[in-house]
């Protein structure tokens, strides 16, 4: 409070007074004729010395040093309101404008109080009290003051002290109060720290995961467009490799007819069937611009699929995945759907009916299940059947004979990534379909499947997991050469050469979907001769019987190009034939799964054998 203090020079009064005016108290040597606060005239009015104010200071420097709380303190500072000892009141004002500080003894300031209870005129101890002039009195002071009945100072202290003790006790309530609301400031200070620090780690503890989540993300991410850049960047580099070859041969070829055009006439007509061989032979390569048709956009990289679901992507639960609310075309398009739903329900008696197929992810017979699922349509589904080819994957599950309203299936598969040691999954069919074929996979690749079955809101349960890998890339086998068939390079291209009739058979069978390959068919004889066969399609994997179109070929005209176009589902063959190809023919497939087949059935008279080269990658 800054009243305990001079109010003039703020500092501890050596001898306080009080001024009647306005009740401040300064230091004795300030005063004046006039009130240096209210400008009250002061120069007949008696000034009173301000004895609780040194009592007050009395009791604060009568104990140990307020610097090292270890001595006793004799001397008080009046600017640094401190009660210090000799030793560390030295240290202190040795230096600079602490040399300036008013320092007094403290025994000095005692005795000051102590003198306070004399009366200043007659040196008699103060024992009366005047109300009329509010001034203690002595003895002999009393006389003057007869006729204003003075009190026994006892007496005129008793009341004022009982009000002093009333305002003490308020005070004290005042200040329990006080205390108590500096303690819920403090508590609640404490809780906001704690939210505060709580939130702080929340933040850098999602933040870090986020961060996790993200970097597998874009490994993930990074991984899909390096496999279509390598897919792409290999497509681009053989067809270049292609033309390359092309070329060269073609500038070779162009260079001999040069030099023949050259030659004497005697030469040319009696080389005339080794020319005309060389220039057919030149005339086999394959138009350039047919070339260009096999790969479509072949200097385009396609990622907008992959940057649609980069921009679909979200943050659920710490769990990253695609926002649904997205069209199903943000789905990369590694992972396109071709969903088909083929009846499950039993046709009549008299057709065979389904067996039931065992999961290898559950060991219980899954028309168990359907039998359950007609009571729960929530019940988990079990996989039925899976097949694969090169580039792509067909799944089924077990599905209600009972037709149930809003009844969809939600189909993820296994982005390769874990969080918290969990395996993370992504949305690759939504839908009602029990069926669902995933394309545009790549070669010799695992991929995992599950399925959950929903209704509204409600979901059930995830299926077990299942893992399928798709085929290798789609070639010729060689294990089915035998002695009839091997591999022959020409020109830095390799051949597939049929020395004696027979069989050569795909590696990889077709079980769905649509596939096209091309067979471009050589003939190594110089002479034409009638009667040559090649039956190109398909065969049953037990059967070993051929079913295609027999295409009838000369040798001396040149490559003889045949076009293989196969849709299992709707159980259909189309054979087209390059030198006519406005007779196409189309067939029926036998059951089960097929694998591409060529025949070789040559005349009899024919001594040479046939070359051919199948592309698959169609």
């Amino acid at each position: 409070m800054e009243d305990l203090y001079c109010g003039f020079c703020k500092s501890v009064p050596k001898f306080p007074i009080i001024l009647p005016c306005c009740l401040k108290t300064i230091c004795k040597e300030h005063k004046s004729s006039q009130c240096i606060f209210c400008s009250s005239d002061l120069s007949n009015t008696p000034i009173q010395p301000n004895n609780v104010l040194l009592h007050y200071f009395n009791s604060k420097i009568s104990g140990n040093c307020d610097r090292c709380e270890e001595l006793p303190s004799t001397i008080s500072c009046h600017n640094c309101k401190a009660s210090l000892c000799k030793e560390c009141s030295s240290f202190l004002h040795s230096k600079g404008i602490y040399t300036r500080h008013i320092l007094s003894n403290c025994s000095q300031l005692i005795n000051n109080a102590d003198s306070l209870e004399i009366c200043t005129t007659h040196k008699l101890p103060l024992k009366f009290f005047c109300e009329k002039d509010w001034q203690a009195l002595c003895r002999r002071c009393k006389e003057s003051h007869s006729t204003h009945g003075p009190l026994n100072i006892e007496v005129a202290v008793a009341d004022i002290l009982n009000e002093i003790n009333t305002k003490d006790e308020s005070l004290g309530k005042y200040l329990k109060e006080t205390e108590k609301e500096i303690n819920k400031c403090k508590q609640a200070l404490d809780g906001v720290c704690d939210i505060y620090d709580n939130s702080k780690n929340m933040i850098v503890s999602k933040f870090k995961t986020l961060k996790q989540v993200l970097q597998w993300k874009e490994e993930e991410l990074l991984g899909e467009v390096e496999v279509i850049f390598s897919r792409k960047k290999m497509e681009i580099d053989y067809f270049l490799e292609s033309l390359n070859k092309n070329a060269k041969m073609i500038r070779e070829s162009i260079g001999f007819i040069d030099v023949v055009k050259k030659l004497q006439p005697s030469i040319v007509l009696s080389q005339l069937k080794y020319i005309n061989h060389i220039i057919d032979q030149a005339l086999e390569i394959e138009n350039i611009q047919a070339n260009i048709s096999k790969s479509e956009s072949p200097g385009k990289l396609e990622t907008t699929a992959l940057q649609n679901a980069i921009e679909s992507l979200c943050l659920i639960d710490g769990t990253l995945s695609i926002n649904t609310s997205i069209s199903n075309t943000n789905i990369p398009s590694s992972l396109s759907s071709i969903i088909k739903s083929p009846p499950l329900a039993i046709k009549g008696n008299h057709e065979k009916q389904i067996t039931p197929i065992k999961s290898r992810s559950n060991s219980r017979d899954s028309s168990y299940l359907i039998t359950n699922l007609e009571d729960n349509p929530l019940e988990t589904r079990v996989f039925k059947k899976k097949l694969q080819s090169s580039t792509a994957i067909q799944v089924s599950w077990n599905h209600p004979i009972k037709s149930f309203q809003g009844l969809i299936y939600c189909l993820e598969y296994g982005v390769g990534t874990k969080l918290n040691s969990i395996e993370q999954f992504r949305q690759v069919y939504k839908g009602t379909a029990h069926t669902c074929i995933i394309t545009d996979l790549l070669p010799k690749t695992s991929y995992r499947f599950r399925v959950s079955p929903q209704i509204g809101e409600t979901k059930g349960d995830w299926s077990e997991i299942i893992t399928v890998t798709t085929h290798d890339t789609q070639k010729i086998d060689i294990n089915s050469f035998g002695a009839h068939a091997n591999i022959v390079t020409r020109a830095q291209e390799k051949y597939i050469q049929f020395d004696k009739p027979g069989i050569v058979f795909g590696i990889n069978s077709y079980s769905f979907g649509k596939y096209c390959w091309e067979v471009k068919i050589l003939s190594n004889s110089l002479y034409a001769a009638d009667g040559n066969l090649i039956r190109i399609g398909v065969s049953g994997i037990k059967s070993k019987i051929v079913y295609g179109s027999d295409i009838e070929y000369q040798s001396g005209r040149g490559a003889v190009k045949v076009r293989v176009i196969v849709d299992i589902e709707s159980g259909t063959m189309i054979v087209i034939n390059s030198n006519n190809p406005q007779n196409e023919v189309t067939l029926n497939l036998p059951e089960g799964p097929i694998v591409p087949a060529i025949q070789y059935k040559p005349s009899k008279n024919s001594t040479a054998p046939l070359r051919m080269s199948v592309d698959f990658d169609l």
